[in-house]
């Protein structure tokens, strides 16, 4: 949720500054690549992770990484179909991972090069993306840095009557 991204931002904000340690922001997609490689997900010969994010129908968030955890493609929104990644498929083994693949691997049922791992990210695949960022200087300022939204956020207020 918008508003869970936002506290949890405004606490390791707070305590990175209060502490007086970097802080260093590693992106959801970032997390579900990783958790593929240090668990060891990937097939043999894979050479493309796709993590995805569900957001709702037949949208999904996701980028591409390679089997090292680069970042080879753009984050973006795509609604699904069966022509998606077909570029990726057709050059080889490509792993689809997170919670938004399993609405992809109805699709894509029958692919020989598509493989699926449905899961929730974890906070330990967190720590060589963070490590990585350490080591290249790649630190956030803890005045300036926002939670990254995909799409713009509106914030409303609530048609709920709480009384």
């Amino acid at each position: 949720s918008y508003t869970g991204l936002r506290v949890g931002v405004s606490t390791a904000k707070g305590i990175s500054f209060g502490g007086g340690i970097p802080l260093i922001s590693v992106g959801t997609l970032d997390t579900l690549a990783f958790q593929a490689i240090t668990e060891k997900l990937l097939p043999e010969g894979c050479r493309c992770i796709v993590p995805m994010i569900d957001a709702r129908r037949m949208e999904v968030y996701c980028s591409e990484f390679d089997e090292k955890g680069n970042e080879t493609g753009e984050t973006a929104a795509v609604v699904l179909d069966e022509n998606s990644f077909r570029e990726n498929l057709a050059v080889g083994k490509t792993l689809f991972i997170g919670d938004g693949a399993e609405k992809f691997s109805e699709i894509m049922a029958g692919n020989a090069n598509a493989y699926f791992v449905q899961c929730c990210p974890k906070a330990s695949a967190m720590l060589l993306p963070a490590l990585r960022n350490l080591e290249e200087g790649i630190i956030e300022d803890t005045a300036y840095f926002e939670p990254f939204y995909l799409k713009e956020f509106v914030a409303t207020k609530s048609r709920k009557k709480i009384l």
